[in-house]
């Protein structure tokens, strides 16, 4: 979490992150085709492991593991971090987050597994997501309605790019589930972590119970892997699989 963030603060990177002038528009691959109606409830991020601690607990994995955000984790040395990239599909923009999306993204923020319980504790959420998107360690969009820009769910990158790998997480609000939406922006993210990050795989972890995330990642050609999270399970996209199914 961010340590000693005030609102002004938080509003400030916000504003800078979302100004008009700081947004490079990218449009992704095969944009017009949403895909089936999803049923998505979240893509959650709980792991709170260290690299150390997988280390530890399942050497044979480990050099999977280590995904968490942080210093020691290498950047990824693209043009994509200049401005902030802002996506479309054929009926989303995905942007920067503002001040202005704080009351309809509270609800559904997540940070490394743990809910906002509050206002000032979604604050401190995403001053700590665009801090980390300075570091080049996570670009994390709000997903809006192209049409209205409201916003419907958030989805990005997380725990930093070691060894050309990202870890894709995502969240949707109930009221705009069973559309497709979430397929589309999760396409548009991984085309663009394939094409502008330069990434050879894309991950994701999801709960046993999601049905619905686990046939989302299905659509999006993603196939099941072994898991080193107990009772997660993890999803991965090879680059070249990606480009030879678009």
């Amino acid at each position: 979490m961010a340590h000693g963030c005030c609102t002004a603060e938080v509003d400030a990177l916000l504003q800078r992150l979302s100004a008009a002038k700081h947004a490079a528009v990218w449009l992704p691959p095969n944009a017009e085709s949403p895909g089936p109606a999803s049923l998505l409830p979240s893509c959650r991020l709980p792991r709170r492991h260290t690299p150390a601690q997988f280390v530890a607990q399942a050497p044979e994995s480990a050099a999977l593991s280590i995904r968490c955000a942080g210093p020691s984790l290498p950047m990824i040395a693209t043009d994509a971090f200049a401005e902030f990239p802002e996506l479309r599909t054929a009926e989303l923009r995905l942007r920067a987050l503002t001040p202005a999306d704080l009351e309809a993204v509270r609800p559904i923020t997540f940070y490394d597994g743990q809910p906002a319980a509050t206002l000032a504790q979604a604050q401190r959420m995403l001053a700590r997501i665009a801090d980390d998107y300075r570091n080049h360690q996570t670009i994390h969009w709000a997903v809006a309605l192209a049409s209205s820009d409201q916003l419907v769910g958030t989805c990005g990158f997380y725990r930093g790019f070691a060894e050309a790998c990202g870890e894709i997480g995502y969240v949707l609000r109930p009221e705009y589930r069973g559309h497709g939406l979430m397929t589309q922006a999760v396409r548009a993210v991984c085309a663009f972590g394939f094409e502008q990050l330069q990434l050879r795989q894309i991950e994701a972890y999801t709960e046993l119970d999601n049905t619905a995330s686990q046939r989302l990642l299905a659509r999006a050609h993603f196939a099941p892997a072994c898991s080193d999270v107990p009772g997660l399970l993890r999803y991965v996209l090879l680059g070249a699989e990606a480009h030879r199914r678009t």
